[in-house]
């Protein structure tokens, strides 16, 4: 390690720099020189460094930067993609959902570090983008997979740009991937029918299903439900929270995604599935380690895991022999279905979204019989004609 100039003059001489030329100080309880320039941004930007050299190469490669329009005083020009990415994700998981954050954290452990992780910050390009985005397509992925990629990296850089780490924004002139992504569809009416029917032969699983593929709750609302929410007399289950899995948390109750809660009609049919569930869940309550009063709790009483619900899902699915289907697809379903039968607005009541085109892209989807039914009524518009084609002329039947 270099000493420090123990020499005052020439302390104060390496403080005497001309304007825009930065200051280096000794720091007599870190032991160790402090740099300081504006960047620019022409905010006041400082770091520690163990020799003075070293002190003296940074504010060098500052001036550059700033004679370059560049922005580098938090981000080294040694970071990677990969280091960047994982400091963005630190900082931003307290402000995502767990779901969000457990998506951003697979893109970019499996799609982005593999390929351009390694590239340095200052050195990553739209060209790099664009070459991530056409292996993946190359690989087989899908448009959604390829453009939430894209997503992720447009809003870790967006992020730098916003809080003045960079300047220059790579994802500006990237090309953004083409293609619509295509979600999963609703489960057609007669998988639907041999689901329901296996499900039925249990009274949990029938009472499960039955707010999926009925109700429409999303899966983590069915895991946050309470009998203390079901409103008999009303008919109404008041929907206000759900379980989540956070990392290092396990199982979290949360707030429900739209964040406020609200209130699903339920039918006749639905109190009586609900309370026959009731009944034998009393029966069975022996085997519990604890009580959080869930309407869907795991074998023990506690809040049910997706993990669990998945396997029980599954078994369903191949006791019925029909295809896979995911969990979400239930409320795909149930809504595909209502939208047949009931207004926009009561539909976007229903599923708790404020925007017509997520619920229309998203859970409306067109059914067979549906369009059958469609073509009928078209056919009752037509009016009875006044005169028979088999009696018509020619020149009758011509105009």
């Amino acid at each position: 390690m270099n000493q420090p100039e123990t020499n005052n003059a020439a302390r104060k001489k390496s403080r005497r720099r001309g304007n825009g030329q930065g200051t280096i100080n000794w720091d007599e309880r870190k032991q160790r020189y402090h740099a300081q320039i504006y960047d620019i941004h022409d905010v006041r930007r400082g770091l520690t460094f163990r020799t003075k050299k070293e002190a003296e190469e940074w504010l060098d490669s500052m001036k550059m930067d700033r004679k370059l329009g560049h922005s580098e005083y938090t981000i080294s020009s040694k970071t990677t993609v990969s280091e960047f990415l994982e400091s963005w994700l630190i900082i931003r998981e307290p402000h995502l959902a767990p779901e969000t954050s457990r998506s951003y954290s697979h893109l970019i452990k499996n799609h982005i570090n593999p390929s351009v992780g390694k590239i340095k910050v200052k050195e990553f390009d739209a060209t790099e983008v664009d070459a991530l985005m056409g292996s993946m397509k190359l690989k087989g992925y899908s448009s959604g997979t390829t453009q939430a990629t894209f997503a992720v990296l447009r809003a870790a850089f967006r992020h730098a740009i916003k809080k003045k780490k960079l300047t220059i924004n790579p994802m500006d002139h990237a090309d953004r991937p083409s293609g619509d992504s295509i979600p999963n569809k609703h489960i057609p009416k007669g998988d639907f029918q041999k689901i329901y029917e296996v499900a039925s032969m249990n009274p949990y699983m029938h009472a499960r299903i039955e707010i999926g593929m009925i109700v429409g709750l999303r899966p983590g609302e069915i895991y946050g439900l309470k009998w203390s929410d079901v409103d008999y007399e009303s008919q109404f289950i008041n929907v206000e929270r759900q379980y989540q899995r956070v990392k290092g948390e396990g199982l979290v109750e949360r707030q429900v995604k739209t964040g406020h809660s609200r209130l699903v009609p339920i039918s006749i049919e639905t109190i009586n599935i609900l309370k026959t569930h009731q009944a034998y869940q009393l029966m069975n309550k022996l085997n519990w380690v604890s009580d959080y009063d869930l309407i869907f709790p795991n074998t023990i009483g506690k809040p049910l895991d997706r993990k669990r619900d998945s396997k029980w899902w599954n078994d369903i699915l191949q006791r019925a022999g029909v295809p896979k289907y995911t969990l979400y697809q239930m409320r795909k379903s149930a809504f595909t279905y209502m939208a047949a039968l009931v207004s926009v607005p009561s539909l976007l009541e229903y599923t708790g979204h404020r925007n017509v085109s997520t619920v229309m892209k998203h859970y409306a989807y067109a059914t067979s019989e549906e369009l059958t039914q469609g073509l009928s009524k078209m056919n009752q518009l037509r009016p009875n004609p006044s005169f028979s084609y088999l009696s018509a002329t020619p020149d009758e039947t011509i105009g």
